[in-house]
């Protein structure tokens, strides 16, 4: 009886009602309005444009004269437990516009719940459709290194398997939080550096052609195995904060507060600043401090 109704669950979800992949092959719950269930969040309504990401949206290719950078991350990114005007895109538009220069538009590709893998996949529909000419991909060390994370467990929801039989028995969070217990990574292992080299090596050919400039963002300050195997990626740059200021994570939770993403967005800021982009922007002051 459990087998067949096992069976029916996965066969309807597999059949209608369920999400569908969208932008890059992503399940998202696109125009959606979703409340924060950690009551540590205080209990935000997040808006999700048409596409599936926070608010308040974006065309798919920018106005003419627009220099436009996409951020793409988990919940760090997406901004959970801050309002809109207090994400990581929030703040580096803020500080872009304190510089002066030409208009810059930030996108938010924030999906909590996903990993390096699911970056990629993103970076490579962004690369292509959303013309970014810069890519800041913010890494949470070591969550971001698993091979499991919210888009295998939505694919896996939608037909018969091991998660799908775990969501029938337990029940959405509980099967979720067994799963994410067994299978998200929790320290830096060979299994997970492996992973990242794998999804390097993606990169790597993905951006064979033009491709818009990418920066890895790491929330923590050293990672020495993680930093080595991003930089064998041609061109790349990795940046963290200096050092480690529980102060700026949501006490009890880990997420970023506003406060936090305004010091981690002065991080990048200051990158591109010394990069000299956005071209036709003042140039930059005396070099700072490398980070």
């Amino acid at each position: 009886a459990v087998g067949g109704a096992w069976l029916g669950v996965g066969l309807r979800l597999a059949v209608g009602g369920a999400p569908r992949p969208g932008f890059g092959g992503l399940i998202l719950h696109a125009g959606a309005d979703v409340v924060e269930p950690a009551p540590l969040r205080g209990g935000l309504v997040y808006h999700q444009d048409a596409l599936g990401f926070r608010g308040p949206g974006f065309t798919l290719r920018p106005a003419p004269g627009v220099h436009r950078l996409a951020l793409i991350g988990d919940s760090f990114v997406y901004g959970s437990g801050v309002p809109p005007e207090g994400t990581l895109a929030a703040a580096l538009r803020r500080r872009l516009a304190r510089r002066g220069g030409p208009p810059v538009e930030i996108l938010n590709l924030g999906v909590p719940g996903d990993n390096v893998g699911s970056y990629v996949d993103l970076y490579e529909a962004a690369a292509r459709e959303l013309a970014p000419e810069v890519v800041v991909m913010a890494l949470v060390i070591p969550n971001d290194l698993s091979r499991w994370d919210a888009q295998v467990a939505r694919r896996e929801s939608l037909r018969p398997g091991l998660f799908s039989l775990a969501r029938l028995l337990l029940g959405e969070e509980a099967a979720q939080a067994a799963f994410d217990l067994a299978l998200l990574e929790r320290q830096v292992t060979p299994a997970g550096l492996n992973h990242l080299r794998a999804q390097v090596g993606r990169l790597a050919r993905l951006r064979r052609g033009p491709s818009p400039r990418l920066l890895f963002f790491r929330y923590s300050p050293m990672e020495p195995q993680v930093d080595e195997v991003l930089l064998t990626l041609p061109g790349a740059a990795v940046l963290g904060p200096r050092t480690f200021d529980p102060a700026l994570f949501i006490p009890g939770d880990g997420h970023p507060t506003a406060a936090g993403n305004e010091a981690f967005a002065e991080v990048i800021d200051g990158a591109l600043e010394a990069a000299g982009w956005p071209a036709g922007a003042p140039p930059p002051g005396p070099p700072k401090a490398a980070r």
